[in-house]
């Protein structure tokens, strides 16, 4: 953005970059939007200060709903309410579509709260690139009290350890994971202040021809039963370029 002179004027040409001083007093201010790891390029950030409008809903079971709320919020003044439906399928969930952008390591960072009540919850990455269908996710499970992450097979499988989230609904968890679409492979775990190599792990891919290229983002909480319990996220982040 131009600074430093008035806008009107043509004798003398306005500065376009800004020093590095004051670059570092705007992060000072602002804040970084990338907050727990500061790796690849945000291509798309979420803090629900808009609304909804770019997200799809999804919803099963008495009581669940999504909203936008500031109830709870870390960043913005604003985050989103997922509340899990006490029967039927006993869930609650956002999905998002996005261009997919040119690259091969993506990775995808959020910081949302725990509920006690819920059985589990689960962020999903479906790319489509015209030629194939790829997926990456990460879930976690109160019964097993382990992380899982999808599979080859399109299912989930248990990874070694635990990262257990706080029992606490005002406190807010930041998790980010990467991955390779070139490779299939998993890259990295992170959860504060715990940092977990998960390239081992192979993420799910099959021949598909028929759906448009795209990016979708999907999380999901579900209940356990007659239970409503409500987890708020509070931002999403997208990037490419990751490490």
């Amino acid at each position: 953005m131009a600074h430093g002179l008035p806008d009107f004027g043509v004798t003398t040409s306005k500065a376009q970059l800004y020093a590095g001083v004051d670059m570092a007093e705007l992060a000072a201010r602002l804040g970084a939007l990338p907050r727990y790891d500061r790796l690849g390029d945000v291509i798309f950030y979420e803090d629900f200060c808009g609304g909804l409008g770019a997200w799809e809903t999804e919803i099963s079971g008495l009581g669940s709903e999504v909203v936008v709320t500031a109830e709870r919020f870390v960043t913005g003044g604003f985050s989103c309410r997922m509340t899990a439906g006490s029967n039927l399928l006993r869930y609650a969930g956002i999905r998002l579509r996005v261009p997919v952008p040119y690259s091969v390591m993506y990775g995808v960072e959020l910081q949302r709260t725990w509920h006690a009540d819920e059985a589990y919850e689960y962020v999903l990455i479906d790319v489509y690139t015209g030629a194939y269908h790829l997926a990456f996710g990460i879930r976690y499970d109160k019964a097993t009290n382990l992380n899982s992450y999808y599979n080859a097979a399109g299912g989930w499988t248990a990874m070694p350890g635990v990262v257990l989230p706080y029992d606490e609904s005002h406190n807010f968890i930041a998790a980010k994971f990467t991955f390779n679409i070139s490779t299939l492979r998993y890259s990295r775990l992170l959860v504060p202040p715990k940092l977990i190599d998960i390239s081992s792990y192979i993420g799910f891919a099959a021949p598909d021809g028929v759906s448009k290229p795209r990016m979708e983002c999907a999380g999901r909480i579900y209940a356990d039963p007659a239970t409503n319990p409500v987890s708020y996220v509070d931002s999403l982040i997208l990037t490419a370029n990751d490490k």
